[in-house]
């Protein structure tokens, strides 16, 4: 019999649960720290009140009189948390490398939505998966920790795509997001979420027919790369970069599991220029 630790991720808090397995989980070293459970994370989550949903739909954003001449930069997380809340396979679980890649994942995402929901001239759009956060539908607990990653800040808004597979919006809801787009002046879209070649792929190539390609771009710190598309040693490897402030495999991965076309911009590069430069810290 041994003992077996899972880790519960917020952007503040880490909490440990320890419970009793009747065996080790193969490829697991002490290095990647303990299993990620994804069922005492969302458990978590649900156990807490959720109340009304704070995050705005896009339909009610109105711009702000503070974004007056100016334009804006947006930020457009697709899917947030999703290895967590919408695990493929029903995964209760992740270990080894692939526990150690998502978790940094995570604390990257959940940085990234603290410091800047609400930031000077900055406007953050969350693609969340259909019916995700209402209804009975709901993912339990998703509610709950997108709110408390936002904490209440203004120039937030959510926006559901189709399904919970696919990160391309409806018609309608699609050409809200480009009126809004147009209405902030927008001269960048920076794109985060995930996952790299899957749901994040479908909502930038649908976008890219709406707004001019070059004008959106994939940032490779605050996207996710799915645990299923790597190995355990790949995880690892991509995770313990990602510790040095190193995304340029990240970079490589978005490019391999694309077609190309996207513009993939790094806040620790030099070609993101500093005005616009949401840092990670």
């Amino acid at each position: 019999m041994k003992f077996r630790t899972s880790i519960i991720v917020t952007s503040r808090y880490i909490v440990l649960v320890l419970f009793i397995a009747a065996a080790g989980c193969q490829g697991h070293r002490a290095g990647d720290g303990p299993l990620l459970s994804t069922a005492a994370e969302r458990v978590r989550y649900q156990r807490q009140t959720e109340g009304t949903q704070a995050i705005p739909h896009l339909r009610e954003a109105v711009v702000d009189a503070s974004l007056s001449g100016k334009p804006a930069h947006v930020a457009i997380i697709v899917h947030p948390a999703y290895a967590l809340f919408f695990p493929e396979d029903n995964a209760r679980e992740y270990s080894g490398g692939r526990a150690r890649l998502v978790r940094n994942q995570l604390r990257n995402e959940a940085k990234f939505l603290e410091n800047n929901a609400g930031s000077d001239n900055a406007v953050m759009i969350l693609v969340l998966p259909a019916g995700s956060i209402t209804g009975q539908d709901a993912a339990a607990g998703y509610g709950a920790y997108l709110n408390r990653q936002i904490n209440g800040a203004g120039r937030v808004f959510y926006v559901y795509s189709e399904s919970t597979t696919n990160g391309a919006l409806a018609q309608e809801d699609m050409l809200l997001l480009y009126q809004y787009l147009n209405s902030v002046r927008s001269e960048k879209v920076m794109i985060g979420g995930g996952f790299v070649g899957r749901c994040q792929e479908s909502f930038f190539k649908q976008l890219a027919t709406y707004v001019k390609p070059e004008s959106i771009f994939i940032i490779p710190e605050i996207s996710s790369i799915s645990p299923a598309d790597v190995s355990d040693s790949e995880a690892r490897r991509i995770a313990t970069l990602m510790d040095r402030h190193d995304f340029e495999p990240v970079r490589t991965f978005v490019r391999k599991k694309t077609d190309g076309s996207p513009n993939v911009l790094s806040f620790s590069r030099s070609d993101v220029p500093a005005e616009s430069n949401p840092v990670l810290q």
